[in-house]
C-alpha cells in the first residue's frame, strides 16, 4: 500500500532539500530525479497508521521540525472519495483518473511526493493570488533551501527543477484544470535564485503592473558574468567569472541586495566591494540595495524610482488602483514571521 503526498506537503518536501556539497558551476543545470514508472493511485493510504508514518518521515527527512509536525497540515492525493478518511490536520485531494507521466517521486518505501513540476499544476489550482504562486515557481528553481520551520534559508543546493521543465511537463497536459494558470505563473517566474530577499525582488520587478509588479525588462538570476581581464580576475582571487543577482542583461545593470547578515564582518563587506568594482569595470551599472530600502512600501517605491532613473528606464504610469496592488504584492513578501 502506497501514499502520495501532493500540493503544500510536496512544496515544503522540495524546499527543504539541501547539499552542501553543492559547488554551483557557472551554468547552473537542475538535477534530474527518478519520477515513479507507474502511480496508481487506487491503493492510496489515508488511514490514521499511515498519516502517521508520513508526519514522521517528514520530520525524519528535515522537512518539518517535530515541535510542528502535528499541527501541519498534511496533503494526500487519493483516487475515489471514499478514500478519503477523516484525520485531523489532513486534506484529501481528488487525483486524476489518468495520473501524468513524471508526476511522482518516490522518496521513501510506499511514500510519494508530487514532483515540482507536478506540485506546481496542482498549486495553480488552489492558490488565489498569482505573485503567491509565482514565489512558489522561484522557490521551486532556487538554489538554496528554506529551513523547516518555514522561514530562512539552510544552505545552498542545487535546483530541482527550472521553468522549461515545468512548462515541458504542462505541454503534455494541455486542457487540464490549471495548466493555464500555472503557465502564467511560470511566464513571470525567475530560474535560480541565490536568496529568500532575491526571490522576493525577482518576483516584484518581473511582474506586469496590472498584477502587482514592476514590470522590468527581462532579467536573469544568479548569473555567471565571465571576466576576461587578468587584472580584473587577480582582484578576484583568480575566479573566471562573479554572480550578478539579478542581471538585465539587455541594459547591463545588475541588481544587488547586500544583506545586513551577509555583510558583518570585513571580509565579506570588502568581497561585496570587490566585485562590485570589478563589475563596474566591465561597464556594468550597478545598482545596491539593502534590507532597510526594501522593508517599506515607501522606501521600495523610492528605490525603484531611483533605479529607474539610473538605468534610464521611463517610469510607468501607475494609477491608485496599481500602486495599492503593488503595496500589497510587497506587503505578502516581506511580512515578518510569515511561513512559506
Amino acid at each position: 500500500m502506497s501514499i502520495y503526498l501532493s500540493h503544500e506537503t510536496a512544496l515544503a518536501y522540495w524546499t527543504t532539500r539541501v547539499d552542501e556539497r553543492a559547488v554551483l558551476p557557472a551554468h547552473i543545470v537542475p538535477q534530474a530525479l527518478t519520477t515513479a514508472d507507474v502511480c496508481d493511485i487506487d491503493d492510496s493510504e489515508a488511514h490514521p497508521e499511515a498519516v502517521a508514518r508520513c508526519r514522521a518521515f517528514m520530520v525524519a527527512c528535515g522537512a518539518w521540525t517535530q515541535e510542528d509536525a502535528p499541527q501541519r497540515q498534511l496533503h494526500i492525493m487519493v483516487s475515489r472519495r471514499g478514500k478519503r478518511g477523516v484525520v485531523e490536520n489532513v486534506s484529501y485531494h481528488l487525483g486524476p483518473k489518468v495520473i501524468p507521466k513524471d508526476a511522482f517521486v518516490c522518496v521513501a518505501p510506499g511514500i510519494y511526493v508530487s514532483s515540482p513540476e507536478y506540485c506546481v499544476l496542482q498549486l495553480a489550482n488552489t492558490m488565489t493570488e498569482l505573485h503567491a504562486l509565482v514565489e512558489v515557481v522561484c522557490e521551486l528553481c532556487a538554489v538554496y533551501a528554506i529551513g523547516p520551520e518555514g522561514q530562512g534559508m539552510t544552505g545552498q543546493r542545487f535546483p530541482f527543477t527550472c521553468c522549461q521543465r515545468i512548462l515541458d511537463f504542462l505541454d503534455h497536459l494541455s486542457g487540464a484544470r490549471g495548466v493555464a494558470r500555472a503557465r502564467l505563473a511560470v511566464s513571470h517566474a525567475t530560474d535560480f535564485c541565490f536568496s529568500i530577499m532575491e526571490t522576493n525582488l525577482a518576483v516584484e520587478l518581473k511582474l506586469p503592473l496590472e498584477h502587482g509588479g514592476r514590470a522590468f525588462p527581462s532579467f536573469t538570476a544568479n548569473k555567471a558574468i565571465f571576466v576576461d581581464d587578468p587584472s580584473l580576475r587577480g582582484m578576484m582571487g583568480g575566479r573566471k567569472f562573479v554572480r550578478g543577482d539579478i542581471v538585465l542583461d539587455e541594459l547591463q545593470a545588475v541588481f544587488e541586495y547586500d544583506s545586513y547578515e551577509e555583510h558583518a564582518g570585513k571580509a565579506q563587506l570588502d568581497h561585496t566591494q570587490t566585485r562590485a568594482g570589478v563589475l563596474r569595470s566591465m561597464g556594468y551599472l550597478v545598482i545596491s540595495l539593502t534590507y532597510g530600502q526594501v522593508s517599506t512600501n515607501a522606501n521600495f517605491d523610492v528605490a525603484i524610482w531611483m533605479a529607474e532613473e539610473q538605468i534610464g528606464l521611463q517610469h510607468p504610469k501607475v494609477d491608485h488602483h496599481i500602486r495599492c496592488r503593488q503595496h500589497e504584492v510587497h506587503d505578502f513578501l516581506m511580512q515578518k514571521g510569515r511561513r512559506f
